[in-house]
């Protein structure tokens, strides 16, 4: 696969059209991380509904013609690494998290740029 550009990380939380991290981005990663599903317990009928809506979101991704790569991992950064890997992006950016937890553990992996500034599912 061709390198470089921007990959737009999109987690759970951030499933819109207008998420800043998408802007300028040649590609999108979309993560279904093990280790994230199991930090808290989940209703199964929750996680079936968020994982679909991921799922959903990637594929109106795909039908406008922009490329993703929707894996399921461990971890987040083990999925970053697999995506570095064969995408060898220039750069990694995620929309900041709206809860301190989520930011501490997207910093704590290396190479990911956190977009500070408005988030469109605030109020959502």
């Amino acid at each position: 696969m061709s390198g470089g550009g921007v990959t737009a990380w999109v987690t759970a939380e951030q499933l819109s059209h207008d998420n800043p991290a998408l802007r300028g981005a040649r590609r999108v990663l979309m993560i279904e991380s093990r280790a994230a599903m199991s930090r808290r317990r989940f209703h199964r009928r929750k996680l079936h509904l968020v994982l679909t809506a991921m799922r959903r979101f990637a594929g109106e991704l795909r039908d406008r013609g922009v490329e993703v790569d929707y894996r399921a991992s461990p971890t987040f950064g083990r999925g970053i690494a697999e995506h570095r890997a064969r995408h060898s992006p220039g750069r990694i950016v995620v929309l900041a998290p709206t809860g301190d937890a989520a930011r501490a553990s997207y910093e704590a992996i290396s190479g990911v740029g956190i977009l500070d500034g408005p988030n469109p599912a605030f109020l959502l």
